[in-house]
This record gives C-alpha cells, structure tokens and sequence, in this order.
C-alpha cells in the first residue's frame, strides 16, 4: 500500500530542503572578497610633484571682514568693516550658489550673487521636538565674505560692494579702495 503525504507535511520538508541548500551554498561559496587583492598604492616623488598653478595678475578676489550687529529678534542694527584687502586667488564659484541676501557688485557693469545669512546657525538636538532647527545669532557676529573680482575671463572692474538682506535692504556698502586693500594683502 502506497503512502501518500499530508500537503502540510509536504510543504514543511520542500521548505526544510530549500533553506538547507541555501545554508550549504553560503557556506561552500567561495570568500569573492578574501581572493580579491587591492592594487599597492603608488606615490610620486617629492621632486616630481607641481605646484598648483598660481592666478594670473587679473585673477583677484576681495575679502571682506565684517561684523554684523544684530538685535534680538534679528533685526540688524549695523554692518561694519574691520578689513579689507585684495589678493591674487582663484575666485569661489559664488555667481552659482543660492541664498537670501545679495551682494551687488556695482561698477562698469553690475554683478549679483547670493549668499546665505551668516547669522544662521544650525541646531541638531535628538531631545527636541523639532531636533533639527535653526536660531538667528544675536549680537556681534564675524563674517569673512569673499568677493571675486572678476567673472570667467573678463577682470570686474567694481566701485561699490552692496549687501541685502532677506526682504532686500540695504545692510551694507563700501567703496572700492583698490589701491588700500592691495596695500593691507603686502601685495
């Protein structure tokens, strides 16, 4: 007399078959990542490394020190100027970026970029309800803005930096002295 199984039974041993087959490759596979060997890094002598290249004369940029006073509630009182200079440098890629205030570059033609509050700071607390936020700091607040004097190929020739904030009012603006700012990089 024949025997025949239960489904259930069935599907229990097809099962049990399969997960032990699985089991067995894994554990006969071969290690893909102990036989693979990672090429020996390779170093360029002291002598033969260049150095990077240097701007050209027309390749300037300005760097602004500022300091922004801010009341509470972020209502700003004023902007000043602790430094300024020029140097040769390759500029940032400014005239790309995003942000809520603008700095106007104003001279024989007139420039844009954005850039963001600087007064923002970012808050990552777990033990907050919101854990990722963000506060206005108050009070006295350094920024070292980096201004490019010149965009692609063609040298800008600026008179006058503006800067706006969010609701586009004027916070800040100062002549152009080229010939001071050159003088406080010793360039």
């Amino acid at each position: 007399m024949k025997k025949i199984m239960k489904p259930q039974t069935s599907v229990i041993l097809t099962s049990g078959v399969i997960i032990l087959l699985a089991a067995l490759g894994i554990l006969i596979k071969p290690n893909v990542h102990a036989q693979r060997q990672l090429p020996k890094p390779t170093f360029a002598p002291m002598g033969a490394v260049a150095p990077a290249m240097k701007p050209s004369a027309d390749r300037q940029i300005a760097i602004l020190d500022l300091v922004i006073y801010s009341a509470e509630g972020g209502k700003i009182e004023k902007v000043d100027l602790a430094r300024a200079r020029i140097i040769n440098s390759f500029a940032p890629n400014v005239f790309d970026v995003n942000g809520p205030w603008r700095v106007e570059l104003i001279g024989k033609d007139r420039q844009q970029f954005y850039t963001m509050d600087p007064r923002l700071v970012h808050i990552l607390d777990d033990n907050l309800e919101i854990p990722h936020s963000s506060i206005i700091q108050t009070g006295e607040v350094a920024w070292q803005l980096v201004v490019p004097l010149y965009y692609q190929d063609t040298v800008l020739w600026i008179e006058t930096i503006n800067i706006y904030d969010e609701n586009q009012n004027l916070i800040f603006s100062t002549p152009v002295d080229r010939e001071a700012w050159l003088k406080a990089s010793g360039q």
